[in-house]
């Protein structure tokens, strides 16, 4: 079971890959069934975890190879958009942000 930032729980199958941390989360990276892409899961909004005895029906090194691949191509979409990364300010009064 997982819950969302707005609240909402979903119930996922998930093929995990590795997990990370930052210096304010941690994190784990796996294929997502549900949304049928990779995606990061924040542990501290897992309410629930259990293997289960199905196999993945995929080897570890060629998923390992489509998250490298899905991984470059968010990596270049980031570099086409440098100003998508910048932190947004916003000035009273106005209706900009920069």
């Amino acid at each position: 079971m997982y819950c969302a930032e707005n609240g909402e729980r979903t119930e996922r199958i998930v093929w995990p890959l590795s997990l990370g941390y930052s210096a304010t989360r941690r994190v784990l990276i796996a294929r997502c069934e549900l949304r049928d892409t990779f995606l990061r899961f924040r542990i501290n909004r897992m309410q629930a975890a259990k293997p289960l005895d199905q196999p993945i029906g995929e080897s570890r090194g060629s998923l390992l190879r489509r998250w490298d691949a899905w991984r470059s191509a968010e990596l270049r979409k980031r570099e086409r958009r440098p100003w998508a990364n910048r932190p947004k300010i916003w000035l009273p009064g106005s209706r900009w942000s920069a």
